[in-house]
């Protein structure tokens, strides 16, 4: 519910800025008409209620039209909705749908008027002689001279840099939403498949209470630290299961924010002798043994192979660094059984654990389990919770099954994002190039007069257009990577999922790939404008001005 608030919020203020260049464009266009207006005697304030009248006749109708069109979309797909995002959906009640209404009417006449705003002060305060005498004499001295060079399509862009700038930022919205959107889905998926990997085992036994307590997600899943305990037995009892294959004990420990330990870490233990979930992973980076009081630190810790972190007062020696995952266990430290015992009494005689009364060689915190060959991983989960008291199997699988559901339901909505800002993108694309082109009938009407073809026409407009597409494609790819990659982790936070960047190769040809087909996109809503100046009636159109 937050992200979709924060999603509307952001869209509401990018479509009312979108509104605010658009009329803004639209107005320039039509200085000469207010010109005379004021020649003719209105007044300051008419003029901006002729303008503020416009928007707000524009937003009434607007707003109609998309509440009911988000009516009709409610009533023919809510089911839909609910399966397509996978999360549960029902309809509100008509007295909430009515009040919705209104306030969505009232905030998108408000959001019209007030984008309309800007240009109508703007415009109330031009200077009528100034325009009328601009507008007889500014044609023949920007056009006559350059009419035939080859920078003609550049020209007009900076000639009309709102026009321009509105252009760029269409073309750079989406770019932003293609590449921006696939960055940030690959990696909550990359994140949320590498989570799956180190997982690595069928099955997951923990302390009863612990699963009760919800301990385990949060520090397998989200990376809190934390500890529990069960007794070594338990280990002994489920090696001895019909349907258990691999299985191996690990050990929990959070170290203290204190002058004891170098940092607040999860600290996790394997026995190096049955372990087959760290030590494969560990065997990418590190070929070497981990021997007594070394450690194994995660690739988002600011500790590198060689130093000497201190746990408990216990020196520990960095074997390894980690090559990054976007889980949890960037952050968290790696050693064998041995040294995390020895950590634990450490922090049991300092007392800044509160334990309990255990003994660390008689104890484990979970056990991970690979079933048999032919063994089904359903019956042996099942078997353990009935079998054995004080203890909850769970498979890892339905550990980031919520996960899942999650990152789907996030991707579906982003989906549909994209598909609203790409439409909306489009059409106004194609407005701003009908009215600009409507505007500058007489001079591609000069221009056809001097020499120029209906082609050379068209492709002065297609030109424009895949020149503020590239333009625009680079600064969305560039928004894009700004806020992918640098917030990466505060996009983990809010989406609470892992979040693992692919790699520079892949970033790169999404980058292109984004640039390339918003600039096609550019000139695609040009083509139909580019056609239509391609055939005008020059004879008429002189006359006619």
């Amino acid at each position: 519910a937050n992200i979709a608030a924060v999603l509307a919020l952001g869209l509401f203020i990018l479509v009312t800025l979108i509104l605010g260049a658009v009329f803004a464009m639209i107005e320039n266009e039509r200085r000469k008409e207010f010109a005379v207006l004021r020649v003719t005697g209105a007044p300051r304030k008419m003029i901006s209620r002729i303008i503020t009248g416009e928007a707000a006749f524009v937003s009434m109708g607007g707003a109609a039209a998309g509440i009911a069109a988000g009516l009709i979309c409610m009533g023919l797909l809510a089911g839909r909705i609910g399966e397509r995002l996978g999360l549960p959906f029902a309809a509100p009640g008509a007295g909430q749908m009515a009040v919705f209404a209104v306030i969505a009417f009232a905030l998108t006449v408000a959001g019209g008027c007030l984008a309309a705003g800007f240009a109508a002060r703007r415009l109330a305060g031009i200077d009528p002689g100034t325009v009328l005498r601009v507008e007889k004499q500014n044609f023949r001295t920007d056009w006559e001279k350059d009419a035939m060079k080859d920078s003609i399509a550049f020209k007009n862009l900076t000639r009309k840099p709102l026009r321009t700038g509105l252009l760029i930022l269409m073309t750079a919205l989406l770019a932003f939403t293609v590449f921006g959107g696939y960055i940030i889905t690959s990696s909550m998926r990359s994140g949320l498949s590498s989570l799956q990997e180190r997982l690595g085992a069928d099955i997951m036994v923990i302390p009863e209470d612990a699963a009760q307590k919800a301990d385990l997600e949060n520090i397998v899943l989200q990376g809190n630290t934390g500890y529990f305990y069960m007794d070594r037995d338990k280990y002994d009892a489920l090696s001895q299961l019909e349907g258990v294959g691999q299985i191996s004990p690990q050990f929990f420990l959070a170290s203290a924010s204190s002058s004891c330990c170098s940092a607040k870490v999860q600290i996790i233990g394997f026995d190096p002798e049955t372990d087959f979930v760290i030590q494969p992973w560990i065997q990418k980076t590190y070929g070497g043994q981990i021997g007594e009081n070394d450690i194994v630190v995660g690739n988002g810790l600011n500790a590198f192979v060689g130093d000497t972190l201190l746990f408990y007062g216990t020196e520990c020696h960095v074997a390894a660094k980690l090559a990054p995952t976007g889980t949890s266990y960037d952050y968290s430290v790696f050693t064998n059984d041995d040294t995390i015992r020895t950590l634990i009494r450490s922090s049991l005689e300092k007392k800044l654990n509160n334990f309990g009364d255990i003994d660390p060689d008689d104890v484990v915190s979970c056990v991970l389990i690979n079933t048999a060959e032919g063994a089904l991983t359903e019956e042996v989960v099942n078997e353990i919770n009935t079998k054995m008291d004080g203890v909850r199997a769970v498979q890892t699988g339905a550990m980031v099954s919520g996960l899942g559901q999650s990152l789907s339901g996030f991707t579906n909505l982003f989906r549909l994002l994209t598909i609203f800002v790409w439409i909306l993108a489009l059409v106004i694309l194609f407005v701003i190039f009908r009215i600009s082109v409507s505007e500058r009938k007489r001079e591609f009407a000069v221009l056809r007069v001097i020499g120029a073809s209906g082609s050379r026409l068209a492709g002065i407009v297609l030109a424009e257009a895949l020149m503020t597409g590239v333009v625009g494609g680079i600064i969305g790819v560039a928004a894009g990577l700004i806020c992918a990659l640098p917030f990466g982790g505060v996009i983990e936070d809010m989406m609470g999922l892992p979040y693992l960047r692919p790699g520079i190769g892949l970033i790169v040809l999404i980058a292109v790939f984004s640039v390339v087909i918003s600039a096609a996109a550019g000139a695609a809503a040009s083509a139909i404008t580019a056609k239509r100046i391609s055939s005008i009636d020059t004879g008429l159109i002189l006359r006619d001005n």
